[in-house]
């Protein structure tokens, strides 16, 4: 196997290491700040509703990015990511507003250009 294969495999294995890091302390996170969770007691409790803000820092949630020259199998990776962005930041219960600028702050500028224009829904 040459160097260029095994530099490839490397970085493959440590994405998907990288990848499954993330997940594990999103999980975790998850755990930590969902009202049973182990986490500090906070003195002024609160069942959770649904029109709780978001639960995780931006830290801890990586925003997917898209850019205009994403492959089909690219969009569908980003959309399943994007669908796991807004579920875990509960972002979807945020008004239409909010989440356009969330969406448009995850595209780049030829996506920006085209929801703008093209896609004139406000």
């Amino acid at each position: 196997m040459g160097d260029m294969e095994q530099l490839a495999n490397l970085i493959v294995q440590q994405t998907t290491l990288s990848a499954q890091r993330e997940e594990r302390m999103v999980a975790m996170m998850e755990r930590l700040l969902s009202p049973g969770g182990s986490g500090a007691a906070s003195s002024d409790h609160r069942p959770a509703t649904n029109d709780a803000p978001a639960r995780l820092p931006g830290a801890a949630t990586p925003a997917p990015f898209l850019t205009s020259s994403a492959s089909l199998r690219d969009f569908a990776a980003w959309k399943m990511k994007f669908d796991g962005y807004m579920l875990l930041t509960r972002a979807d219960n945020l008004p239409p507003k909010e989440q356009r600028a969330i969406l448009l702050s995850l595209l780049d500028e030829d996506w920006t250009r085209v929801i703008r224009y093209a896609l004139s829904s406000s």
